[in-house]
C-alpha cells in the first residue's frame, strides 16, 4: 500500500475550498463550491468542506453504509452552524463528495457532486463520476464563455449562472451535491469493487480533472498512472502550466484563472 495526496489553492489570495483526508482505509475528497451570490451564512465553502469532511472521517467505518456515513455527516455540520445561519438559503454552503472506504474484501466508493473517482483495474482504468445536471451545458455558462476572465461583462454572465444552478441544485432537474438537508446523501452514486480488482485509485476533485476533461492534456488511465507512479503533484502541475499560459480564457474559456485542484492516490 501506497498513498500520497497533493492540494493546490487556485489562488494564492483565497483559501483552498478542497478538503481530503486519507488514513490506510479511507479515502476522502471534499470539493466546496463557489459562493457567486448571497449564502445566507456566515461561513464559507472551506469552513464547509473542512467541517464535513472531519465529520465524515468519524463517521466511515466499515459497520455503516457510505450513505448513512454521508447523511449523518451533513447532519453534524447542519448542525453546528443551524443558530447563526439560514440552511434553508438556496445559495446555504455546499459540497461535492468523493469517499473510498477499503474493508478486507472489497472496497466501497460513494459520490456526490462533480469530483471524480478512477480505479486501475485489470481491465483497464474505470472511471466513475456524477455527471448529473451538468450536460448539456446551460445557455448561462455559454453566455459566460463567451467572455474573457476579468471582463466585467463575464463576472455579470457567471452571477446569472450561478443564480440558475441555484434553482436546480438539489432537484431531478439539476444536480446533486452535499449541503444542509442530510436525506440528499440517498442520492449519491454508489458501488463496490473486489480488492483483488483494484490495483490502484485515484480521488480527484474537478479543478485537477481539468488535465482530462477540459484541457486534454491526458485520458484518463494516462492520468491514473502518472499521478499514481509519478506522484498527484505532477498532474496538478501540468494543469496549473496549461492555465498559467491562457490567463484570460482565450484558448480554454472557464470560469476560473485556476480552481482548487486535489488529487489522492491510492496504490494497493
Amino acid at each position: 500500500m501506497k498513498i500520497a495526496a497533493y492540494s493546490s489553492p487556485g489562488s494564492p489570495e483565497k483559501p483552498n475550498e478542497d478538503y481530503f483526508l486519507v488514513d490506510p482505509t479511507t479515502v476522502i475528497v471534499l470539493d466546496g463550491a463557489t459562493a457567486r451570490t448571497d449564502t445566507g451564512c456566515i461561513h464559507g465553502a472551506a469552513w464547509f468542506a473542512t467541517r464535513l469532511g472531519n465529520a465524515l472521517k468519524i463517521h466511515v467505518n466499515q459497520e455503516v453504509d457510505l450513505v448513512g456515513a454521508l447523511g449523518v455527516a451533513i447532519e453534524d455540520v447542519a448542525q453546528l452552524h443551524q443558530e447563526s445561519c439560514d440552511l434553508t438559503h438556496p445559495g446555504t454552503p455546499s459540497a461535492a463528495v468523493a469517499i473510498v472506504s477499503i474493508g478486507q474484501e472489497e472496497t466501497r466508493w460513494l459520490l456526490l457532486g462533480d469530483a471524480t473517482l478512477l480505479f486501475e483495474t485489470p481491465e483497464g482504468t474505470i472511471v466513475k463520476s456524477d455527471q448529473r445536471g451538468r450536460y448539456p451545458v446551460p445557455p448561462e455558462q455559454a453566455e459566460a464563455d463567451k467572455y474573457r476572465i476579468g471582463d466585467p461583462r463575464k463576472d455579470t454572465a457567471l452571477r446569472a449562472m450561478k443564480r440558475a444552478e441555484l434553482a436546480t441544485r438539489n432537484t431531478p432537474d439539476g444536480f446533486w451535491v452535499a449541503a444542509a438537508d442530510s436525506a440528499i446523501a440517498t442520492r449519491a452514486l454508489t458501488g463496490t469493487f473486489p480488492n483483488a480488482n483494484i490495483k490502484a485509485f485515484a480521488a480527484v476533485s474537478d479543478g485537477a480533472a481539468r488535465a482530462v476533461d477540459l484541457f486534454h492534456l491526458f485520458t484518463w488511465e494516462e492520468f491514473t498512472k502518472m499521478a499514481t507512479w509519478d506522484g498527484p503533484q505532477t498532474v496538478i502541475d501540468a494543469v496549473r502550466k496549461v492555465e498559467e499560459a491562457d490567463p484570460v480564457g482565450d484558448n480554454w474559456p472557464r470560469n476560473k484563472a485556476s480552481d482548487d485542484a486535489t488529487v489522492v492516490t491510492y496504490k494497493c
